[in-house]
């Protein structure tokens, strides 16, 4: 079933010592996204480093993340 719906990029940054704390921010998104997409019309999508960017060379290493996620 198709539907039309708003998405809502979440940029989760934190430091690496919280692992798991960051996926339980993904778990709870991915949750919320199971039960309120169709009433709501949203969608909240997460966002990271680790898997909306891949490795380049050439700039600061920030400004490459920065230029493939934003």
């Amino acid at each position: 079933m198709a539907y039309q719906s708003v998405v809502f990029q979440v940029m989760i940054a934190s430091p690496g010592d919280v692992a798991k704390e960051r996926q339980i921010i993904k778990d709870v998104l991915n949750e919320w996204d199971y039960i309120h997409p169709l009433d709501k019309h949203i969608f909240l999508m997460p966002v990271g480093w680790e898997t909306h960017s891949a490795p380049l060379m050439g700039e600061r290493p920030q400004a490459i993340i920065n230029k493939q996620i934003f």
